[in-house]
């Protein structure tokens, strides 16, 4: 019995990793956002400065060009030698109820001509800044335009135009609730040839 209740979620997650691959993630992040500077607001700070850790409280927002983070709670990392003056940000680490992330894309709307937008939510978010990758972690959520994709545990890599899922608890320890099954919601593509009524 064990078993086979083993082999039915094996293969839901088969199913759902496959749905994963045809989920149209075709447009990259605003071209030059990665060369803009990091900038971040929060009602106080804690600066480690020997550590290279700064924890910000209090209605966060991070911006970095066209992409938007807002938390409770943030964390950076900065890596590098200090006295060289050679530190860059590594990770910033949002927490929330939820944490949200919204970022505008290169491709346009065909209906509104404006720049599409990649959004989403998760008790904690995860941004590696020098990878480009947002890792969602809890109650996760992701939208592009009208299509949606949820899970616990979402990696979305903007660089590689990429989306993984799973189902399971947070770091995968007992006692946090049920596994929660991704779930996606993919709307039909308009013919770009197609005539109006």
């Amino acid at each position: 019995m064990f078993q086979q209740r083993i082999n039915a979620m094996r293969i839901c997650l088969a199913a759902c990793l496959c749905l994963i691959g045809l989920w149209p993630l075709t447009s990259a992040a605003m071209t030059g956002d990665k060369e803009q500077p990091i900038t971040i607001e929060a009602d106080r700070v804690d600066i480690d400065d020997k550590k290279g850790v700064s924890i910000y409280q209090g209605k966060v927002r991070v911006t970095q060009g066209s992409m938007v983070m807002t938390a409770d709670t943030v964390t950076t990392h900065a890596v590098g030698d200090k006295q060289a003056r050679q530190r860059e940000l590594d990770k910033i680490i949002a927490v929330g109820a939820p944490a949200h992330f919204r970022q505008l894309l290169d491709t346009k709307d065909a209906k509104t001509g404006k720049n599409e937008e990649m959004r989403g939510q998760a008790l904690r978010i995860d941004y590696f800044a020098r990878e480009e990758r947002l890792v969602l972690q809890g109650g996760s959520h992701i939208w592009k335009e009208g299509d949606e994709f949820s899970g616990n545990v979402i990696e979305y890599d903007v660089a590689q135009e990429t989306v993984k899922a799973a189902m399971g608890n947070v770091g995968g320890q007992a006692g946090e609730g049920p596994p929660e099954r991704v779930h996606a919601v993919i709307q039909p593509r308009r013919k770009k040839d197609a005539k109006a009524p």
